[in-house]
């Protein structure tokens, strides 16, 4: 039986307008009523993730920032896997060598090294299209961009970053030049200390090697003593593969998801629009609604 079921949160837990619908609210909030373990498992960084649920009153556990940081639904850290100072600066180095922006998840939220008028240019510039191509909305409103960079915590360049006890989980940057994205790619890619993926093929991040969804999510599973054929993943793109490449837990696919990624995971659901999470938690209710009465039965007898 399904104990522990994973989530990936833009694609697959979200719909096409960055919303958790009602049906899929209620089949989360069913599932734990009757003793399932939801987890979102997102490459988002905390405040994000955490902004999403609290608009749609689902709270449950969280892996953010792509398997860097394990939080519980108090905002408590149960893990979490740091980019050394070095490293990230390596990383750094490289996405500026390759005019690529500089975009930090941290313990204190996302973070920026250059003024606010850049951070604008390049949301406007490569974030937004690139979303739209994708097919998905990060932001509802002007509203929402706008507290996003009002929540962004700016630093005077890399050094005032470094001089400080932040701690970096993951760097990662956007951009419509795909050429100049791929260079930047195969260079990181190189580095055999550190963690590469991306979600589209506009993005790439890049976290300690053991910050991957998969690891953190059978590492969570073992603090909740919960094996690997209990769990269920469901995502939709290539951040996700390293969970949906668990050899015993049931992966799914979302019917949106890539190519790759459907030949990746054992089955393939509903898509985010058509609210293929709600109908698998609305399977595992069932399944446990089903095996709740034939253990009456047996006590009855």
């Amino acid at each position: 039986m399904i104990r522990l079921f994973s989530a990936d949160m833009d694609g697959t837990l979200l719909n096409n307008r960055s919303q958790i619908t009602e049906r899929t609210k209620k089949a989360i909030v069913d599932f734990q009523q009757l003793g399932g373990k939801f987890i979102v498992n997102t490459g988002r960084e905390y405040s994000s993730a955490k902004r999403e649920l609290d608009i749609a009153g689902v709270y449950c556990d969280i892996i953010c920032s792509g398997g860097a940081v394990i939080y519980d639904k108090y905002g408590e850290v149960l893990e979490q896997h740091v980019l050394p100072k070095k490293l990230a600066q390596k990383l750094i180095d490289i996405l500026d060598q390759y005019h690529m922006y500089v975009d930090l998840y941290t313990d204190i939220g996302k973070v920026t090294i250059v003024p606010p008028f850049d951070m604008a240019k390049y949301y406007h510039e490569q974030v937004l299209p690139a979303s739209q191509k994708e097919g998905k909305i990060y932001f509802r409103t002007g509203e929402d961009l706008k507290a996003l960079f009002e929540q962004t915590v700016y630093f005077d360049g890399a050094g005032q970053l470094f001089d400080s006890d932040v701690k970096i989980y993951k760097i990662c940057s956007c951009s419509l030049n795909t050429e100049r994205l791929w260079k930047v790619r195969r260079a990181c890619k190189k580095m055999s200390d550190i963690s590469m993926t991306y979600t589209s093929d506009y993005d790439i991040e890049l976290t300690h090697k053991d910050a991957r969804k998969g690891v953190a999510l059978m590492s969570y599973a073992r603090q909740m003593k919960i094996g690997p054929d209990e769990i269920l993943a469901v995502g939709d793109s290539e951040n996700d593969r390293s969970m949906l490449e668990l050899p015993i837990a049931r992966t799914v696919a979302v019917g949106n998801a890539m190519a790759s990624i459907k030949q990746t995971a054992k089955e393939v659901c509903g898509t985010n629009v058509d609210e293929g999470v709600a109908c698998l938690l609305e399977g595992l209710i069932r399944e446990r609604e089903h095996q709740k009465l034939i253990n009456f039965d047996k006590q009855a007898g």
